[in-house]
């Protein structure tokens, strides 16, 4: 969630909701209201491993 993200990388709401902004089409927030990868993100994070 949000505010899970915030404390998780010790960011302010503006600067998460700026670098979510940027993320956008990698990541996008589920109906449960929680951030995932989309299937776009998952193939970015599979190049950005190799």
């Amino acid at each position: 969630m949000y505010s899970e993200l915030m404390e998780e990388l010790g960011v302010d709401s503006p600067t998460l909701a700026f670098h979510l902004k940027k993320l956008a089409g990698l990541v996008e927030k589920n109906e449960r209201g929680f951030y995932e990868l989309t299937e776009l993100g998952k193939r970015a994070l599979k190049v950005l491993q190799s």
